[in-house]
């Protein structure tokens, strides 16, 4: 992120503000932090989470417009659903010289098999339109049209959950909880998930 004070912070598509958890402790002091999302619900969850960042209803393009310049731009868990070449173009004008685009995104591990494959079989069945690819997108390539460097970092990481854990995973990641749970044993506690989490970093050109 560029030097500056205070730095100038967007979550695009932040939902009730689960990244900012992690972000918001990462960041240099005194940052100015905003959070935009489509939906009203959310952002009054997380208006009340986060009572000092600067919520916005409405879509991240339209917000980054009235913004002058920001050091960084997060898309956590929301690229996938953005209009991406006007999001991508609105970025890359709204960054300040030296300032980061990131995409962050937390997949389960479709070729894993056993459980992970299963839940994903009840996802497609149960949720009318779902479909398990729905984030195999090339965020590099995309990014690569307006930003000169990008940078891709991947990690892989497991977790155990109990049942209830899992449905209030499934509710969280957009209400597919029964399709989650399904008939009686379809939910096996404790058992690992496999994911990765893809991360994609760039500077504008």
């Amino acid at each position: 992120m560029p030097d500056s004070v205070p730095p100038v912070v967007v979550d695009a598509g932040a939902g009730t503000g689960i990244a900012l958890e992690a972000l918001v402790p990462l960041l240099p002091q005194g940052p100015a932090v905003h959070a935009v999302d489509l939906s009203e619900d959310m952002v009054r969850v997380g208006r009340e989470t986060f009572p000092t960042v600067h919520w916005a209803v409405g879509t991240a393009e339209e917000y980054r417009a009235s913004l002058d310049s920001a050091g960084l731009v997060v898309a956590a868990q929301a690229y996938q659903r953005m209009d991406r070449p006007p999001y991508v173009r609105a970025a890359a004008r709204n960054l300040r010289g030296a300032g980061v685009c990131t995409v962050v995104q937390n997949n389960r591990d479709h070729e894993a098999g056993g459980f992970a494959s299963e839940y994903e079989d009840l996802l497609e069945e149960f949720s009318p339109g779902y479909r398990r690819d729905y984030r195999a997108i090339d965020v590099a390539e995309e990014l690569g049209e307006r930003f000169a460097q990008v940078e891709r970092r991947e990690a892989r990481w497991r977790r155990s959950l109990t049942a209830e854990e899992f449905v209030t995973m499934s509710e969280r990641a957009g209400g597919a909880a029964d399709a989650a749970v399904g008939p009686r044993g379809a939910v096996r506690p404790g058992r690992p998930r496999p994911a990765a989490n893809l991360k994609f970093s760039s500077t504008p050109g």
